[in-house]
């Protein structure tokens, strides 16, 4: 069922298949603006186009909220980003049921049948 693949030392198996860790590549630029492009990104394709065409097609991102900006400048916010992004995640799940009782083991939580732990 497992396989070794010794010529590809990066890939772990799964029983889902294979997975490799990315190849992005940030080595090419648009032709039109210079921006670097992601990998498989055609130059001169969303970022811009010939002459600009796409330039103002998509409006400015708004500013960020202050509670954002004050987050962004504390000096552990490295720290605490994994925390951060669970807590962010957990947020999103809202549910309009009750909420589950937690049975098992500390680190698992269990969200209206399914089992998340950490």
């Amino acid at each position: 069922m497992f396989h070794n693949f010794i010529d590809e030392p990066i890939q772990r198996y799964w029983e889902t298949g294979i997975v490799r860790q990315p190849r992005n590549l940030w080595n090419r630029r648009c032709q039109f603006c210079d921006v670097l492009l992601l990998t498989g990104e055609r130059s001169g394709g969303f970022c811009c186009g010939k002459r600009g065409k796409y330039t103002n097609v998509i409006p400015p991102l708004p500013a960020l909220p202050a509670e954002f900006v004050w987050l962004a400048r504390q000096p552990n916010i490295s720290f605490l980003s994994r925390k951060l992004n669970i807590l962010f995640s957990f947020a999103a799940m809202e549910t309009t049921e009750a909420f589950p009782v937690l049975t098992g083991p500390l680190g698992f939580v269990a969200i209206q049948g399914r089992v998340y732990h950490r």
